[in-house]
C-alpha cells in the first residue's frame, strides 16, 4: 500500500517536473528571440536574370506608386529577410530605420521585429531588432535600395501606419502629389503573393 502511494507521489512530480521544463524551455525560447537569436529559414535562391528584370522595372527617374512599392518590398525581404506573410500585415512605417555607419554609408536596418506564430501570440510582436542591414548602392544610385525606401515612407499615407499600403491607380497619379498611396492596408493574402506578382511584371 505505501509503495502504491510512493509510487504515485513519484509519478505526480515527475509530470510537475515535465510541464515546468516545458515551460521554462517556452520561455527561454521567447526570450532568445526576443534577442534576436531567431531562427534561420533558407529560400530557393533567386536567379540572376530574375533579379535583373525585378530591379529593371522599377524606374527611379519617372517612380509610380505600385513599381516604388514592389521594389521596396523586395529589397526589404531580398536583403532583411522578413519572415512569414502573417507578419508582413503587422508591419509599421516604425519597423524600419535609416542609419549611418562608422564609414558613412546609409543603410536600413530592422528597427521592429516580429514574434512569429511558433512564439507567444500575445506578445508584442515588436519587441527586438534584427541585425542585417540594407545598404545604399552608391555605385548605381538607379537601383539604391535605401533611396527607394525613403522616398517610398515620404509618401505613405498619414492617416495609416501601416508600412504596406495600397498603392493609388497609375490614372489616379501625379508624381508631384504629396501622398502616393490610399488610406488602405494591403491583405495579408496580397503581401503573400506579391513575389509571383512581380516576377510576372
Amino acid at each position: 500500500m505505501f509503495d502504491s502511494e510512493e509510487d504515485d507521489t513519484t509519478d505526480m512530480n515527475e509530470i510537475v517536473c515535465e510541464a515546468l521544463s516545458n515551460q521554462v524551455f517556452e520561455a527561454t525560447e521567447v526570450e532568445l528571440k526576443r534577442q534576436g537569436f531567431a531562427k534561420v529559414e533558407h529560400h530557393e535562391p533567386i536567379l540572376t536574370e530574375d533579379l535583373a528584370k525585378i530591379y529593371s522595372s522599377y524606374d527611379p527617374s519617372s517612380p509610380d506608386p505600385k513599381s516604388l512599392q514592389y521594389f521596396v518590398w523586395f529589397s526589404i525581404i531580398f536583403h532583411l529577410i522578413c519572415r512569414g506573410r502573417e507578419n508582413l500585415r503587422l508591419q509599421k512605417r516604425q519597423s524600419f530605420s535609416v542609419s549611418v555607419d562608422g564609414s558613412g554609408q546609409k543603410y536600413v536596418y530592422q528597427h521592429l521585429d516580429e514574434l512569429d506564430k511558433n512564439h507567444r501570440q500575445n506578445d508584442d510582436p515588436f519587441d527586438s531588432s534584427g541585425d542585417g542591414r540594407m545598404y545604399e548602392n552608391t555605385e548605381n544610385p538607379a537601383s539604391c535600395p535605401v533611396k527607394a525606401f525613403e522616398l517610398y515612407l515620404s509618401k505613405l499615407n498619414p492617416a495609416l501606419d501601416s508600412l504596406w499600403q495600397r498603392p493609388k491607380a497609375f490614372d489616379n497619379f501625379n508624381e508631384s502629389d504629396s501622398v502616393w498611396s490610399c488610406n488602405a492596408p494591403l491583405g495579408k493574402n496580397t503581401l503573400g503573393s506579391l513575389m509571383k506578382t512581380i516576377s510576372v511584371v
